[in-house]
């Protein structure tokens, strides 16, 4: 009897675990990146109408993150754009830090910021059991390339699911 007792103790706590991972993103299936946006999203958020002129590239980081390449159109030059969607899981409540030289960006999830270099921006956000990060590339502007980075990430925030 007690063996019995024992085994169904066992499972009951077995399936409590297994229930609160995924209730924190750990257990669950991520989000497909790739899927986030739609062409006409990206088109709409970008200002490029030639964006996707390829298909988007997915990919995994050895941290079990899901990265999607999406082509940004724009043609060659100053205005091509290259986007990297990078969607990680992380401990949900767990209090995050604006890094030093990176820019807080308000309204968009738990935390969010931006950082730039030389043709490069990124945008990062936190919501729930989830962390995206939207990586720009092109020669344009610095204040276009934040525009279009805190752009997507606001639209991909807000899809992600509590």
């Amino acid at each position: 009897m007690h063996r019995i007792a024992f085994s169904l103790v066992f499972v009951l706590a077995a399936a409590l675990a297994s229930s609160a991972s995924a209730q924190s993103g750990r257990g669950a299936a991520s989000p497909d990146p790739c899927a986030l946006f739609t062409k006409s999203e990206l088109q709409q958020l970008t200002g490029h109408a030639d964006v996707m002129r390829t298909p988007n590239m997915p990919d995994q980081l050895p941290s079990g993150g899901k990265v999607c390449t999406v082509d940004g159109g724009g043609g060659r030059g100053a205005q091509s754009l290259d986007i990297e969607i990078i969607l990680s899981a992380r401990t949900p409540g767990a209090r995050g830090t604006v890094p030093r030289g990176a820019e807080a960006v308000s309204g968009i999830g738990e935390l969010a910021y931006y950082q730039q270099s030389a043709g490069n921006g990124a945008a990062y956000g936190h919501k729930g059991a989830w962390a995206l990060r939207i990586g720009v590339q092109s020669g344009d502007t610095p204040q276009n390339l934040r525009t279009v980075a805190v752009a997507l990430l606001k639209a991909g925030i807000a899809k992600l699911p509590t």
